[in-house]
């Protein structure tokens, strides 16, 4: 995992407490019972926090997966090493 990836997990570690590495590598809404509208809310905070973005309200659609979220931190914190 590259630092992003680990930022990012530490966020998913936070608003999910109960996954694993692994498990936050794979998680899902459709994979992780306890990921509600709740833990969306918490999640999107914690992004927006650890990274500096503001998350627009079209872009809350995309906290589906860890690799989702992956793609939209990457995008709007440009290249890598920039983050």
């Amino acid at each position: 995992m590259n630092a992003l990836e680990e930022r990012l997990a530490k966020c998913f570690s936070l608003a999910l407490p109960s996954l694993d590495e692994q498990a936050i590598r794979r998680a899902s809404t459709s994979g992780v019972a306890a990921w509600d509208s709740l833990t969306t809310v918490n999640l999107v905070s914690l992004v927006e926090e650890e990274f500096g973005l503001a998350v627009a309200a079209e872009d809350v659609a995309v906290f589906v997966s860890f690799e989702r979220v992956l793609e939209l931190v990457r995008r709007q914190c440009g290249p890598p090493g920039a983050a």
